[in-house]
């Protein structure tokens, strides 16, 4: 399924000019066009846990840009039970179950399976539609009548 920037904009809760600095921030979004090829599920579920840590943590989106990588690809919808976090520390962040979190006196977590929770009834859909492509039928706006 594809997203438009709209979607994204009110899925994600950030606002046209948040987005336009997080492409300029994150390698993963830096080409996408939300009018041709839109966004992914999971492109928006690794928004959505960013938007978490930026707005609820005041972790600042710089510090994503080198483990943006890692973190779009290793947010899967379908398979994250409520045990994966995402966590952060002074030096590190990483996608982790929560039993495995890092020895750390401080840190700072976002919990996955809320967050996209949260996303999939913002954007209406169905939990097991997170990763289905969506349907693009070549039908142009022409009205054919119906004979009888």
């Amino acid at each position: 399924m594809r997203f438009f920037t709209s979607q994204v904009l009110s899925g994600v809760n950030i606002s046209t000019e948040t987005l336009r600095h997080w492409k300029r921030t994150l390698p993963p979004i830096r080409a996408r066009d939300g009018r041709s090829e839109g966004y992914t599920f999971r492109e928006l579920a690794a928004m959505a846990v960013i938007a978490r840590a930026v707005h609820d943590l005041s972790v600042p989106i710089s510090r994503f840009t080198t483990f943006a990588r890692e973190l779009f690809d290793g947010i899967d919808p379908l398979r994250m039970t409520d045990d994966y976090v995402l966590c952060i520390t002074q030096t590190e962040m990483r996608l982790t179950n929560i039993t495995d979190m890092p020895d750390s006196t401080s840190l700072a977590m976002v919990r996955i399976a809320p967050v996209i929770a949260e996303l999939r009834a913002a954007l209406a859909i169905d939990p097991g539609e997170g990763n289905l492509q969506q349907l693009v039928l070549p039908l142009g706006p022409k009205i054919i009548p119906f004979k009888r």
